[in-house]
């Protein structure tokens, strides 16, 4: 089992509602106990699955043109994210082993 946090942004557009509610009904079924979501963009989430099999789970609901979804397993040095960052290079500096999903 292991424990992540998630990040994303939906691009707002006459599909948002479609996309963000896939992710919210993925992010429910790939959890394992319990997850932690005050906050309307960032999450805690316990789940059985790997990280790059909970990151594609995510995501499939998510356009990788419009998207962005940013998972790191905690308490370790795995990071995937999903989508087009306009400043991946600054993401990367922070997440030097983050790979791609997607």
């Amino acid at each position: 089992m292991a424990n992540y946090w998630v990040a994303v942004r939906i691009e707002n557009d006459k599909t948002y509602s479609n996309r963000y509610g896939g992710f919210l009904d993925a992010l429910k079924a790939a959890k394992k106990k319990g997850y932690w979501s005050e906050l309307t963009s960032f999450w805690f989430v316990e789940s059985d699955m790997t990280i790059d099999t909970f990151t594609s789970y995510l995501s499939i609901p998510l356009s990788e043109e419009k998207d962005l979804l940013l998972v790191r397993k905690i308490a370790s040095d795995d990071s995937r994210y999903f989508g087009e960052f306009a400043h991946e290079a600054v993401l990367l500096s922070f997440m030097p082993n983050a790979k791609k999903v997607g």
